[in-house]
C-alpha cells in the first residue's frame, strides 16, 4: 500500500515508512525474544473482510 519513502503523519510526528517498518520490525523481535507468538493483521484486510480475518484468528488461536 506504501512506498518505503512515503511520509506518513501521525499524532506527534511525520515520518517515512520504513521508520514505522523498521520500528514494527524491532517491536515484534522484542516480542518473539520473549517467547510469544506474534500475528500480524493489517488494518486493510480486516476493513475489506472482517469474517475471513476473524476466522483465521480463531485458527491461529488454537493452534498455539
Amino acid at each position: 500500500m506504501y512506498n518505503e519513502n512515503d511520509i506518513i503523519g501521525s499524532k506527534y510526528k511525520n515520518y517515512k515508512v520504513s521508520d514505522k517498518w523498521k520500528n514494527d520490525k524491532e517491536r515484534i523481535n522484542i516480542i518473539k525474544n520473549n517467547g510469544y507468538d506474534v500475528l500480524i493483521i493489517w488494518e486493510n484486510d480486516y476493513k475489506n473482510d472482517k469474517e475471513k480475518i476473524t476466522e483465521m484468528c480463531k485458527k491461529w488461536i488454537k493452534n498455539l
